[in-house]
């Protein structure tokens, strides 16, 4: 349908509103077929048009279509109204008391119902702080206001501000992310872990940091950047392409190796890779992407190393697989139901295999 204002003040659309009870359902339908207007459209135009309408006065035609076209462009923002003379100021003074009755729906049509409107009236908080998190076994993706691409592990979450200061892009994570960052040589951006602050300008590089756990890691792919312990403040260290930084935050304990960066990254791409990595941490990584507890019983195959790739196996498939290498078996707890309707996880528990 066209604007409000252009179908109210077009002579030939007037004079339709002014015949419509007389036209046949047919002619009705043609109508509304060539102005593209729906029948709840039309209905709003009628009454819109019954408010508005002159009773007959003795005026000329083309003062009260002068002072109509006037009315609508004031109510619909388009132009200031200024009558030139008194015979167009009285009639304009009438429309002012009409356009105080229908100012409620007018503004509700203009604000929501007008898509030209809803373009400049509307305006999101520039200070909106956004949250995303990926949901269990699941990858998603998320683009910052900068452009910057973010992709989330599985119960991962991102925190930013609807927009960035001019001066400072400032986003804060909590899980696993794979950051492709926008380039900006004057407004760099800081990730925060909880652990640590990360600096960079525009690059490629994966935070693997939980809440719950004392170590994270940093893995940069591309570019450089720059990374400060919150703990001691100790100064920041530097990263080359395929370094990764590990943080122990109980020993307070920071190591810089130079790495293979597939496996950390690729998790992003479906897979879940693991070379040389722990029982104990194999295990935690397959509870977090799958949303269960696992429960190591025996810790003394807590420190066993892993070469291993999974794509689309479930959990029992990859423990299968996993149990060929690891003289391990399992029990499993049935999903019990709480009072709010919801079920528990499902835990597994893993034992020495006898």
């Amino acid at each position: 349908m066209k604007d409000i204002s252009e179908l109210l003040t077009d002579n030939d659309f007037q004079k339709i509103l002014a015949e419509w009870d007389d036209f046949t359902i047919d002619q009705k339908a043609e109508v509304r077929r060539l102005y593209h207007i729906s029948n709840s459209e039309m209905e709003s135009l009628l009454q819109l048009w019954s408010a508005l309408k002159f009773k007959k006065n003795g005026l000329p035609q083309a003062d009260i279509e002068d002072a109509l076209n006037k009315t609508i462009l004031m109510i619909n923002g388009i132009a200031e109204v200024q009558p030139k003379t008194r015979r167009i100021e009285k009639i304009y003074n009438v429309f002012s008391r009409v356009a105080a009755i229908l100012i409620l729906p007018l503004l509700l049509y203009t604000f929501f119902g007008n898509p030209k409107r809803n373009k400049t009236i509307y305006r999101e908080p520039v200070n909106e702080i956004i949250t995303v998190t990926a949901q269990p076994g699941t990858v998603s993706k998320v683009v910052l206001p900068d452009g910057t691409k973010v992709y989330l592990n599985s119960g991962s979450s991102v925190t930013y501000p609807h927009q960035f200061e001019e001066k400072s892009r400032n986003v804060y994570v909590s899980g696993e992310a794979y950051f492709e960052v926008a380039k900006s040589k004057l407004v760099p951006m800081v990730v925060n872990t909880g652990k640590s602050n990360i600096k960079v300008y525009g690059t490629k590089f994966n935070v693997h940091s939980f809440a719950k756990e004392i170590s994270e890691r940093i893995t940069l792919v591309e570019g450089s950047i720059s990374y400060t312990r919150i703990r001691d403040k100790s100064g920041e260290v530097y990263l080359d392409p395929g370094q990764t930084v590990f943080y122990n935050t109980a020993k307070n304990r920071l190591v810089l190796q130079q790495t293979d960066t597939y496996p950390f990254i690729a998790w992003k791409d479906g897979l879940m890779v693991f070379r040389n990595i722990r029982f104990e941490s194999v295990l935690t990584e397959l509870a977090r992407k799958y949303n269960i507890n696992i429960v190591l019983k025996d810790k003394t195959l807590a420190d066993i190393p892993l070469d291993a790739t999974f794509r689309d196996e479930n959990v029992n498939e990859v423990l299968k697989l996993l149990s060929i290498i690891v003289p391990f078996e399992q029990t499993e707890t049935r999903n019990m139901k709480r009072k709010d309707g919801t079920f528990d996880k499902t835990t597994i528990y893993i034992s020495k295999r006898r």
